[in-house]
């Protein structure tokens, strides 16, 4: 059998999908899956996704929909003892070396959408389509979903609903797929192994910075919520100074009728092309006025200076 070949990019990479044990109760929450999917080879409770080279979001029942930082999550998982794996589709890893920033600002415009949501706690009910309240919630592997169906227009699952898959499901389904999806799992235990092995210093370092770049990305989120809820309150008012205008225009067609008895002429349709072709033509003709004043008195400056020589050379000076 042939192997498959090791990833190019060897950095953490957006959109890799981190399986691990759940933070709180992770034996109930594998039994549970268990249980759900009757299926014994469930191993993970929680999955997450990166979102860029250091930070990543999740779905937490104490926090909703929020970022972390890789060497904070990496460094718990090696405290707690708990064991996660980390995917990369194949496709995203081949494309990286020329579409890095591309990638990212994908999965993190993808990811921008669903950040500070509250946790979904209606997991395996189906959301209805009368049902809009049930998109402002998200469980771990229904976030992970539902960005990737945002970044790359597909879903690491059995296309099953998006609030009924389960991080089991997902494992499943890309573990199971080995020429479409690479283990990048040692990439990230060197990663922080390098760190810690360095000093403790070394990590705060790299947690206090991670956490610096979250900021700014939260920042810049709620900076861009605040513009969009600016324009949509200004679309709000131009739809109703639109209503208060065709008011009027009625009542005005219903006074015409009233005195005149016929209906008042439709306006004539908004033609800017033609609109143009008259707003040149009355320049070009303000224009050639214009001319034709300067030059007639410049022509009577002239005559007036021939007027003073002449009369100049009669007086005899």
């Amino acid at each position: 059998m042939t192997a498959l070949p090791a990833p190019r990019c060897g950095l953490p990479l957006a959109g890799d999908i981190i399986f691990c044990g759940a933070f709180d109760e992770p034996s109930l929450n594998v039994r549970l899956q268990r249980l759900l999917r009757l299926d014994s080879d469930a191993e993970y409770g929680h999955v997450a996704v990166m979102c860029g080279i250091d930070h990543g979001v999740h779905a937490m029942p104490s926090s909703g929909v929020a970022p972390f930082g890789l060497h904070q999550l990496l460094n718990d998982f090696q405290t707690r003892g708990e064991r996660w794996r980390v995917f990369r589709l194949r496709s995203v890893d081949t494309a990286a070396a020329r579409q890095y920033y591309s990638i990212t600002m994908s999965v993190r415009s993808a990811a921008s959408f669903f950040l500070e949501q509250s946790y979904n706690y209606a997991i395996q009910l189906p959301e209805w389509p009368d049902r809009p309240e049930a998109s402002s919630r998200s469980f771990c592997s229904q976030l992970v979903s539902r960005i990737y169906e945002r970044a790359f227009n597909l879903r690491p699952d059995q296309n099953r609903l998006s609030s009924t898959v389960l991080p089991a499901d997902q494992h499943s389904y890309i573990a199971g797929r080995p020429a479409e999806w690479i283990d990048v799992t040692a990439a990230y235990e060197e990663r922080i192994n390098y760190v810690k092995g360095i000093s403790a210093a070394r990590l705060d370092e790299e947690i206090q910075r991670e956490e610096k770049t979250i900021s700014a990305w939260m920042q810049d989120v709620r900076l861009r919520q605040g513009f969009q809820q600016r324009f949509a309150d200004a679309a709000e008012k131009m739809r109703d100074v639109q209503d208060v205008v065709e008011d009027v225009e009625r009542q005005a067609d219903r006074i015409h009728l009233a005195l005149t008895g016929q209906s008042k002429p439709a306006p004539q349709p908004y033609q800017p092309a033609q609109h143009l072709e008259a707003a040149l033509e009355q320049g070009a003709q303000h224009s050639w006025r214009n001319y034709r004043l300067w030059k007639r008195d410049r022509i009577k400056a002239a005559l007036r200076a021939l007027k003073r020589r002449w009369r100049l050379v009669r007086l005899g000076r």
